[in-house]
């Protein structure tokens, strides 16, 4: 056992002997034991992967079919985030070799007796973790014991000066883009589990569905929205720049002199900005569009079309997670432009391969196409962050403006889609991807050519 890796071994043992006077025949000597290993591997950015593997068996049985073996295999991957590590998402895998029984026997001298259990013995969980510091930090804690009084805190200020998703003043660097990647992990889960719910909640008949349906999600979002609200209220987050009294005073004299410039000052912010708009149009877009194409199949139908869109948001999260961890070492420039490529690579295929094409998925005979919409969603994770950082790139004292401006444009994800749909009354949902495609051109052109900062010239500080 190390600080990065943990190994323990494990056996156990019971020996049963039962003996009957009036029937020797039932006489029995049995043995259960299991032996196994389990192993915990920790790595420097926060992220623990686990797993235990374990054999249980019996012997000594009259019946072979209780002398049985079951090798049992567990697996968990956890990662946790923010400052001091309160966030922790983890996916746990239970029973991945199919090999656990749910039916078990007991015998003895005098009787046998058999149980089967209505259990599910091999699933997967996710699990979202966030722990609250109620008393503060160690010094907080000796200060109360003090007599000074009762204090509450949260933990310190978020990562990447809390301007948007993530970055600093002048822009964050490779560091910056790691850590927006570990924060829109976050949000993939939610995009995740959304459509696969709302899914099975509708079922497959989208012409029989009510909104009454729906509403036991809808009472999901709405406790999340309160979580979220106590979450915020009580961190600590740090705002920027704010007016002081100073300034305000200032500037209602008049006396305040005007600052010629503005984050729109900034050739690559304003192509930054442009690049964003684009950005959150194709990351609704590819999903939404593929899930009318599928929802429209007899074959298919809403509940499959709402796991398979569940999917792309899972490669979402997949694909930041996987961004946060090369992150400090891979430029967002290169990030952007490879995964722009490979986006446009992937929809051309969802727009040429036959419909013809097709795999078994749950039973149902799904378009390879739309396999390849799934895995979309590895290129659109790192995009939000690859794009925020080369934009506000030496911005300095410009960038909360900047993040105002970038908010703005998130519009793009309803404006885009809009657009798509009316491509898609006329040439059909997998031919509007013509307009995604066209956007992920211009983030590719952004990536290469147009995030250059031209006006150094500009004072920031």
């Amino acid at each position: 056992r190390n600080d990065w890796l943990e190994v323990e071994l494990n056996s156990s043992a019971n020996y049963t002997r039962s003996r009957n006077d009036l029937q020797p025949q039932s006489d029995l000597d049995t043995w259960s034991y299991a032996y196994g290993v389990n192993t915990t591997l920790t790595l420097p950015w926060g992220t623990q992967i686990a797993t235990d593997l374990g054999m249980n068996s019996r012997r000594g049985y009259s019946d072979a079919s209780m002398n049985t073996n079951e090798l049992i295999w567990n697996a968990q991957i956890a990662q946790s985030f923010l400052q001091g590590k309160p966030l922790t998402i983890s996916l746990q895998f239970y029973d991945i070799l199919h090999q656990q029984s749910n039916f078990s026997r007991q015998i003895s001298a005098m009787a046998r007796t058999d149980n089967e259990y209505n259990a599910i013995t091999s699933y997967a969980m996710l699990h979202l973790i966030y722990r609250i510091n109620l008393f503060g930090t160690r010094e907080a804690r000796q200060g109360m014991r003090g007599g000074m009084g009762m204090g509450m805190g949260f933990g310190g200020p978020m990562p990447g000066g809390g301007n948007n998703r993530g970055g600093g003043n002048r822009g964050g660097g490779n560091r910056g883009n790691q850590l927006i990647q570990f924060g829109g992990s976050c949000n993939s889960i939610g995009g995740t589990l959304a459509p696969i719910l709302l899914g099975y909640l509708i079922g497959g008949n989208v012409e029989t569905a009510s909104v009454s349906d729906a509403a036991p999600a809808m009472i999901i979002a709405m406790a999340i929205f309160l979580l979220a609200f106590v979450i915020i209220f009580f961190t600590n987050i740090p705002e920027p720049h704010m007016e002081t009294a100073e300034e305000k005073a200032a500037r209602l004299a008049g006396t305040q002199p005007k600052d010629p410039h503005s984050p729109l000052s900034f050739r690559h912010f304003v192509f930054g900005a442009l690049a964003i708009f684009f950005y959150v149009g194709v990351e609704v877009g590819i999903p939404n569009m593929a899930n009318l194409y599928m929802s429209g199949n007899p074959a298919v139908g809403a509940a499959i079309a709402g796991t398979i869109v569940g999917l792309y948001w899972l490669m979402m999260m997949f694909g930041r997670l996987i961004g946060g961890a090369i992150g400090g070492k891979v430029s967002s420039k290169t990030m952007l432009a490879v995964v722009s490529l490979v986006g446009i690579c992937l929809l051309l295929g969802v727009m040429f391969l036959p419909e013809t094409s097709v795999i078994s998925f749950k039973g149902v005979d799904l378009p390879v196409s739309m396999v390849l919409m799934v895995c979309c969603g590895l290129c659109t994770s790192v995009m939000w962050g690859s794009i925020f950082n080369l934009a506000a790139e030496g911005l300095g004292k410009y960038t909360p403006a900047a993040s105002g401006i970038f908010m703005a444009l998130v519009c793009g994800g309803g404006i885009v889609p809009f657009l798509q749909g009316l491509v898609a009354d006329g040439i059909g949902y997998i031919g509007s991807y013509v307009v995604t495609i066209a956007c992920l051109l211009y983030i590719l052109w952004y990536a290469l050519f147009g995030s250059k900062n031209v006006n150094t010239d500009i004072k920031v500080d």
